[in-house]
């Protein structure tokens, strides 16, 4: 018998969702802010925004991109990745007169776009007052107007939308509903399915109301006014309020006081609007015994001092918000006041330009614990909170001080990643005094972005103001092209999608060749995901099995194989499995009736819902005897085995599901796929039959989508008897084996 292993591989329009390597960024610089009409004139364009998925860019600019555009006035433009620009402040009844527009916000599809100006798009807008209007479907709607106005001598001002677009939050002086009778104070009002709303309800004295923030699905408005709109509030100073789905409360209470003569400041929520917090010096829990700032939380009803720690927190300073994870479960603050008994730094420069006061660090607050964020040193330099990713695993601050090795740059500001409990350097290669300042994140923290005059890689080669990218362990500049002659021109941060794989950011250096002019232009940097080698099909992949022998390793051999594979060999051979075995005449008097066998088979998709991409396996084991009598044998030698194998298939996977998001092409770490398999006694003298027909998403769901190419290369393919104990794959997966385990077949073939 000679025994040969094959080795298949499997390449499939999917997309595997294991964890594997990151590979190589590669990206295009793009000219955004240029149109069929225009884009060279000696004029400067400003960033608006973009949707989240960076798709589609929006712009300020006098330059006429388009034909429709013939004023000289600041016009909302959107660019599509298509290389298509749109004009966006334009309505049926003008749109090229001497008017000003600025760009507010975009649903998350890009579909609703909103716009302030003072000009008359619509004939519902009769007054020459700043206005708020919806671009949706090629239509122009007017929003700051209501049933009792919208057509006097004040202003209105866009503050916010729903993710989805259909609700939209704005402030306006004028009474656009009949619950508003107050005369030009400021309030806040909500637009929805075409119904404008006031949400600063309750009262009409002489207070104005203005926004603070707002949910993504504007179910939770906040904002503060001084005066009091509920029972709660007895006191005319600023205070906090909460508009929940047309329910007024009260968010700047506490369990003690809340109405002395102190102001309230919101400072954000969580994404569910379950937790708000704010900040306040006023005493509104037992825990605070001091009159200096403090981060507040209000959720279930309930007011809790996060601004405290073990060692400190009612200390002669102020403390201020910095961030919160999107669930709120995790709040980032700043504070002198060491919490903890780590923070020992001290001789910080107060107002007088003395050296008398402790530090400031980063703390954050978390299921009732305090932690120092801003750790690694205690030397007198002050620490600044950044951001921070959505789901609270990476926190950035900034500080002067080297907080690891690697950090050089003497009392040059640096960026810093608090993660895993390790503090990293994100501003790294730096060796001048040059600031770092952070700029951006992506949702998940793995794509930073920041803006230093440092030149912290070979490519950059003037001293100017540059944006920068470090993703992977690696730094990348963002803000150049391929007509890049690193001039003496500055380049500023501007925005990115959510996933941070499209930057946007400004210059007036021409960058590529379609910007031919020395003015401010907008730009897009984005990643560009290269492909690898792979076979145009190959599947399916039949492979038969055979019985698993003991290697004869060097040294242990006592025969010599024939000519002409003269190698060492080992006789007799030795079944790896001490349980199993498969019939055959010259060795156990049964027949030789083993057929076994893995068919994998790529099951491509469907057009429509749902995806159907996955990878077939169809195991056949079969005339599987015992070899002696134990736990896994209780019926003794040569029974039929009625217990459980393992099917185990290393795969080697290429593909592009890797990085952050999972776009970019890498081979993983190799990956062990695990089956297991039941075996039942035959009515005939076959022994044991274990047959099984399922698929890689049925035990790994979502590991294979549809769209992207994956080789999947079997390594090695094994099966594994239970092991005299008879145990170990109960629970199988996530755990297979307890240990006691032998292979007992392997892919092969068989030579008659």
């Amino acid at each position: 018998m000679r025994r040969m292993v094959l080795s298949a591989a499997i390449a499939c329009g999917l997309l595997a969702a294991l964890a594997l390597t990151a590979s190589a960024n590669h990206s295009q610089t793009d000219l955004l802010s240029i149109g069929p009409n225009g884009g060279n004139g000696a004029l400067d364009v400003l960033y608006g925004g973009a949707s989240p998925d960076g798709s589609l860019v929006y712009f300020t600019t006098t330059e006429s991109l388009v034909s429709a555009d013939t004023d000289a006035s600041t016009d909302v433009y959107e660019r599509s990745e298509t290389g298509t620009t749109t004009l966006i402040s334009t309505g049926p009844n003008g749109f090229n007169g001497p008017y000003e527009a600025r760009f507010g916000g975009v649903s998350s599809d890009g579909q609703h776009v909103f716009f302030e100006t003072t000009e008359q798009l619509v004939s519902t807008d009769t007054d020459s007052k700043r206005d708020v209007y919806e671009r949706y479907a090629g239509t122009t709607t007017l929003v700051s107007i209501g049933p009792n106005g919208g057509n006097t001598t004040n202003d209105s001002f866009y503050m916010g939308n729903s993710t989805d677009g259909t609700t939209v939050v704005f402030v306006s002086y004028d009474s656009l509903v009949s619950t508003d009778t107050d005369s030009s104070r400021k309030d806040v009002y909500k637009r929805s399915g075409g119904t404008v709303t006031q949400l600063s309800t309750g009262g009409n004295g002489p207070y104005g109301a203005d926004f603070d923030g707002m949910t993504p699905d504007a179910s939770h408005i906040y904002f503060h006014t001084d005066e009091a709109l509920t029972g709660t509030d007895t006191d005319s100073v600023r205070d906090v309020y909460d508009n929940a789905s047309g329910t007024l409360s009260q968010v700047s209470r506490g369990q003690i006081n809340g109405n002395g003569n102190v102001q309230a400041f919101y400072t954000g929520s969580s994404q569910d609007g379950s937790r708000v917090f704010f900040e306040s010096s006023e005493q509104l829990t037992s825990s605070d015994t001091d009159s200096f700032r403090d981060v507040y939380e209000r959720s279930g009803g309930s007011t809790t001092l996060l601004s405290i720690g073990p060692n400190g927190g009612n200390a002669p300073y102020a403390s201020f918000f910095g961030g919160a994870s999107t669930d709120g479960t995790k709040v980032w603050f700043e504070t002198r006041d060491p919490l903890v008994s780590s923070d020992t730094d001290g001789a910080c420069e107060d107002s007088m330009g003395g050296f008398t006061l402790p530090c400031l660090d980063v703390f954050q607050r978390s299921g009732g614990t305090t932690t120092l964020i801003s750790a690694g040193g205690n030397a007198s330099q002050d620490a600044s909170y950044a951001a921070g990713s959505q789901d609270g695993s990476h926190v950035f601050f900034h500080t002067s001080e080297a907080l690891i090795a690697g950090d050089t740059d003497g009392t040059g500001q640096d960026v810093y990643d608090r993660t895993g409990g390790n503090t990293v350097l994100v501003s790294a290669g730096g060796t001048t005094t040059d600031a770092a300042v952070l700029a951006g994140i992506s949702k998940d923290g793995a794509r930073v972005f920041f803006g230093t005059y440092e030149r912290l890689v070979p490519q950059d080669t003037d001293i100017w103001h540059d944006v920068y990218e470090r993703y992977s362990g690696a730094t990348t500049l963002i803000s150049t092209g391929p007509a890049s002659l690193s001039g003496d021109n500055i380049a500023f941060y501007d925005g990115a999608s959510t996933d941070g794989t499209k930057v946007f950011f400004d210059t007036d250096e021409r960058l590529t060749s379609a910007d031919t002019d020395l003015n401010v232009d907008v730009y897009s940097n984005r990643q560009v995901v290269a492909g690898f080698p792979r076979p145009k099909a190959a599947t399916p992949s039949y492979l038969p099995l055979v019985p698993a022998y003991v290697d004869c390793q060097a040294g242990s051999e006592n025969e010599a194989h024939a000519p002409p594979l003269s190698f060492g060999s080992c006789n007799p051979p030795q079944l790896q499995s001490g349980v199993l075995t498969v019939g055959t005449p010259d060795a156990n008097l049964k027949a030789a009736n083993s057929k076994s066998s893995i068919k994998l088979r790529v099951v491509p998709d469907t057009p429509g819902p749902p995806d159907e991409s996955d990878i077939q396996l169809v195991v056949t084991v079969n005339d599987v005897f015992c070899t002696a009598a134990n736990t896994a044998c209780p019926s003794g030698p040569l029974s039929d085995f009625t217990g459980k194998l393992l099917i185990s298939i290393r795969f080697r996977i290429s593909d592009k599901s890797n990085g952050s998001p999972p776009v970019e092409a890498a081979t993983g770490q190799d990956v062990d796929f695990q089956v297991p398999l039941q075996c039942v006694a035959t009515v005939t003298d076959v022994g044991g039959l274990c047959t099984t027909t399922t698929s890689v998403n049925s035990f790994y769901p979502g590991a294979l989508t549809n769209g992207r190419r994956a080789t999947w290369a079997i390594q090695d393919i094994n099966v594994l008897d239970p092991g005299p104990n008879g145990t170990g794959f109960g629970a199988c997966p996530p755990t297979c084996g307890d240990g006691d385990e032998a292979v007992f077949m392997r892919q092969g073939i068989f030579v008659p």
